[in-house]
């Protein structure tokens, strides 16, 4: 599992400015973060609550279903909790991948840049826990290096033109990428 020491420990070549922003925003996308988050608030308890009262509901209504029908219910569970299970691997091989562009870069960073934009963080991760192909894994590894380099880079529309690619075309793009991403002048 990635955990914020991990994080520290890999990100270890790379400016405290970085480094930190690599910490949000990754512990972000692999949810480590939010339990954190949450404990801090009174309506954070508050909230804990009112979907303790749904999940109970939602426990009551599935079990009297799989009384009903329990084969249905065993591949449901069975089909949510790979599918759940696949994307919490596919978020953190991203997160690993970006961890390793964001060691070897070069380029300059914004150093007045705040943190990683939460709801950006929020949609690329619905779109980076589908990546279960290499190629769209370091796509999205090395998009998110460089918004934590440089937050504001990657707009939602540029995530949502990534998360169209098919691994055939990502692989093309990761060969370009670098160049537009992590320009570096001495290549040419």
């Amino acid at each position: 599992m990635v955990g914020k020491d991990v994080i520290q420990k890999m990100t270890g070549g790379v400016s405290a400015l970085i480094r930190n922003r690599a910490t949000a925003a990754i512990m972000h996308l692999i949810g480590s973060y939010a339990s954190d988050v949450l404990a801090k608030s009174q309506s954070a308890k508050d909230e804990r609550d009112a979907r303790s009262t749904i999940i109970a509901a939602v426990a009551k209504a599935a079990g009297e279903k799989a009384a009903s029908d329990p084969e249905v219910v065993d591949r449901m569970i069975n089909r949510l909790a790979g599918a759940e299970v696949r994307k919490q691997e596919n978020r953190e091989a991203v997160a690993v991948e970006a961890i390793e562009h964001l060691s070897e870069a070069t380029e300059e960073i914004d150093q007045t840049a705040r943190n990683v934009d939460e709801d950006w963080l929020n949609i690329f991760g619905d779109f980076a826990e589908r990546a279960s192909a290499e190629s769209v894994r370091d796509l999205w590894a090395r998009v998110l290096a460089g918004e934590i380099r440089r937050p504001g880079t990657f707009s939602l529309f540029t995530l949502h033109f990534i998360s169209l690619l098919d691994a055939h075309s990502a692989a093309l793009i990761n060969k370009i990428l670098p160049w537009v991403v992590d320009f570096d002048p001495q290549r040419l």
